[in-house]
């Protein structure tokens, strides 16, 4: 049996969840050794496995990596390094990384914009959080369940219930609008 691309991404996330992550360094090295490009898969394997280990400095690295080889970073590449700034805490990175997504061409998905309205709503930056919730709008992205529960939350947590009863119902109507659309279909 030859190993393709999708085999090679399987053993670097195994190894990742393993925590082994020189050996996905490793992987990576025979990919290239035999001829095989790694993808942008590869790399937003690699780049989520080290921003949920905390290994920053190393994420970043890769995250260089892939734009040098030429590899267009996605929505998910973005929302990866996004969570991992938020769980070590360096919003300034956050602020860098929308900035990039900003004079970029990729296409932000509702689980971009949902990561994105998390972080800053963990962060009680309620202002931020809903002049994103806004553009998502702008951008026709469709808020879901997730946007709006993580919204109420963030609101809960300031103390700022009637927002997050303000949302509760436009969640609850938002639901109700899709069930009778999925209905008539």
């Amino acid at each position: 049996m030859k190993p393709d691309v999708m085999i090679f991404n399987i053993l670097i996330k195994s190894y990742g969840r393993a925590g082994m992550y020189q050996k996905m360094e490793s992987v990576l090295d025979f990919m290239r050794n035999r001829f095989y490009s790694p993808t942008v898969m590869s790399y937003n394997i690699i780049i989520e496995t080290l921003g949920k280990a905390g290994l920053i400095k190393n994420m970043e690295q890769f995250f260089l990596q892939m734009k040098r080889e030429g590899m267009k970073p996605t929505s998910f590449t973005y929302c990866s390094l996004v969570s991992a700034y938020s769980r070590a805490e360096l919003l300034e990175n956050v602020d860098s990384i929308m900035r990039q997504v900003g004079n970029s061409d990729v296409v932000l998905d509702t689980p971009f914009f949902n990561c994105i309205i998390n972080t800053y709503g963990q962060a009680g930056d309620i202002e931020r959080m809903v002049a994103l919730f806004l553009e998502m709008q702008v951008r026709k992205c469709k808020p879901d369940h997730i946007t709006y529960s993580t919204m109420i939350q963030a609101y809960n947590s300031q103390g700022i219930i009637e927002a997050a009863n303000d949302l509760k119902t436009k969640m609850i109507t938002s639901c109700e609008s899709n069930q009778l659309i999925s209905a008539k279909l």
